[in-house]
């Protein structure tokens, strides 16, 4: 999929779940089972090329519709249908507010570029991450592993501890991408160069990015390029 078509399945997602969609959203159409419509299944699924977030379980949404009804699973709040994280409440709809507020404040916090309040946000890091690059104009660099996210953080000279913000790398990635690419195509040769374990450069070895490939100045760590909303017009499809 070329950069035009990775751009126009963008434009489909925010044409079918704009902010306003999402606010008016169900919890039938925030999950399912063999429904390919739904908010999750899009976020997941369809819009893939921008950004994978498989190998990870459907709790990474919060509350999930059970492909086996009887199939309960520990350590979580079932119903006869529903399975949900327990922090987020007692019953499916109570659990299902909770989730869409912080999905609507995910949305709208990637659309200001307020990327550092999506750290404190507690839907799974992944589903949480992928949803604000959906909605962040092009802002974010599609790379959702934080074990990916550490090494190039690592590679880029921030040395990365259990308290760092995923925010933080996120600026950082951005920061470095060279200005005449694409955050699709920088993100698949980010991912080629350290999204194995065995990663093929070694971790001294800094990709390219500021002047003369020196990496750019960074205020502790982090540099320091304005990462300000710049809002964009998408092209609709037909």
């Amino acid at each position: 999929m070329n950069l035009e078509e990775k751009q126009e399945l963008l434009a489909q997602f925010l044409e079918r779940w704009p902010e306003s969609a999402v606010e008016r959203l169900t919890l039938p159409q925030y999950v399912g089972v063999r429904d390919k419509d739904t908010f999750t299944y899009w976020v997941e699924t369809l819009t893939r090329p921008l950004g994978s977030i498989k190998g990870t379980f459907s709790d990474k949404f919060g509350i999930y519709l059970r492909s086996k009804p009887a199939k309960l699973s520990k350590n979580r709040t079932n119903d006869n249908q529903y399975t949900w994280m327990p922090r987020l409440g007692k019953s499916r709809q109570e659990a299902f507010r909770t989730v869409k507020q912080e999905l609507l404040s995910i949305i709208r916090f990637a659309a200001t570029g307020d990327f550092a309040k999506i750290d404190g946000i507690h839907l799974h890091q992944m589903f949480k991450w992928k949803v604000a690059s959906l909605y962040s104009n092009e802002r974010l660099v599609p790379i959702f592993k934080q074990e990916v996210l550490s090494r190039i953080a690592d590679a880029y000279g921030l040395a990365t501890t259990s308290k760092t913000q995923t925010s933080e790398i996120h600026a950082l990635l951005i920061n470095r991408k060279p200005s005449d690419q694409d955050i699709y195509s920088y993100m698949e040769a980010l991912y080629e160069r350290y999204g194995s374990e065995h990663h093929k450069e070694p971790i001294s070895r800094k990709p390219q990015g500021g002047t003369n490939g020196k990496p750019a100045k960074t205020r502790k760590g982090v540099a320091t390029k304005n990462i300000a909303a710049q809002l964009r017009n998408p092209a609709r499809s037909c």
